[in-house]
C-alpha cells in the first residue's frame, strides 16, 4: 500500500526541494529506504495518508459482566490492565454491564488514581488512571436508568456499590439477635 501510494501520487519530483522518509524497518525490507518528494508539503500529505491507513485511530469496546467466573483480585487486575489499554489514546471508549461491586471499586480506584498521579503508578500501575470527568455511571432502578455517581465525593457512589452485601449483613446481624 505504502509503495503503490508513493508510486502514484509522489515520485514526481515538482521543484529543487527533496525531502527523504524513512521508512519503518521490516522483515521485508531489511535496509531502511528513502523515499524522495518533491516539497516538505508532499511529504508531509503523504505520512498524514499512511498514517490515517496504517494507525490504529480509537476503537471502542463492549464487555458484558467481564466478572464471569473471576475472582474478586483478578476482576481488579483486568479492570487495571483495560483502562490501560483504553487510556492509550483520548478517543477509545469502554462499555461495560456488570452486577460486580469490585468491578465498580476497581474502577474508583483508578479514579482516585487520576486525583492522586505521583502516588498512582506506584500503587496501581503505569497509565491507569481514569477521571472522574470521563466516565458515566448508571445502575437500573425499576426499568429507569440513574447516574450513581458520587459528585461530591467525585467517585461512584459507594451506597450503590454493593447493596446486596448490606442486605445479607443486615439479615445475619438479626439471625445473630436472640
Amino acid at each position: 500500500l505504502v509503495d503503490v501510494l508513493y508510486e502514484e501520487r509522489f515520485t514526481q519530483s515538482k521543484g529543487a526541494t527533496i525531502v527523504g522518509r524513512v521508512d519503518d524497518i521490516t522483515n521485508t525490507y531489511p535496509e531502511p529506504r528513502i523515499k524522495s518528494f518533491g516539497s516538505f508539503k508532499d511529504e508531509s500529505q503523504f505520512s498524514e495518508i499512511v498514517d490515517n491507513y496504517s494507525l490504529t485511530q480509537y476503537a471502542s469496546f463492549y464487555l458484558e459482566e467481564p466478572e464471569e467466573n473471576l475472582f474478586p483480585g483478578t476482576q481488579y487486575e483486568l479492570v487495571k490492565w483495560i483502562a490501560k489499554q483504553i487510556n492509550t489514546t483520548k478517543e477509545n471508549s469502554l462499555c461495560i454491564a456488570t452486577h460486580s461491586p469490585y468491578i465498580l471499586s476497581s474502577f474508583n480506584n483508578l479514579i482516585q488514581a487520576a486525583d492522586n498521579p505521583k502516588v498512582a503508578e506506584s500503587i496501581v500501575g503505569e497509565s491507569t488512571a481514569i477521571p472522574f470527568e470521563d466516565i458515566n455511571v448508571y445502575a437500573v432502578d425499576k426499568g429507569m436508568a440513574k447516574d450513581i455517581k458520587d459528585y461530591d465525593l467525585r467517585l461512584i457512589s459507594q451506597t450503590e456499590l454493593d447493596t446486596a452485601s448490606d442486605t445479607i449483613s443486615l439479615d445475619f446481624s438479626k439471625l445473630l439477635e436472640p
